[in-house]
């Protein structure tokens, strides 16, 4: 579950859209990130919808299950 605030409205938006907190020393490159890519967690493949840094040192990657085997 991931909350955000609505940008037109201000109000809470939580989705339950599966997401990955990563820092960005974990991703070699990341300019050769880019939407689309694909992560294997817990023996299940997703590709990566959005990303948005944490305003630290993090990403965190917006997932959706990939139906390619």
């Amino acid at each position: 579950t991931h909350t955000e605030v609505s940008e037109v409205t201000g109000a809470p938006v939580t989705t339950d859209q599966p997401n990955l907190d990563v820092r960005r020393t974990e991703i070699p490159d990341e300019s050769d990130r880019r939407d689309g890519d694909r992560v294997h967690v817990s023996g299940r493949r997703f590709r990566i919808r959005k990303v948005e840094k944490d305003g630290e040192l993090g990403l965190k990657l917006f997932l959706e299950e990939d139906p390619i085997p």
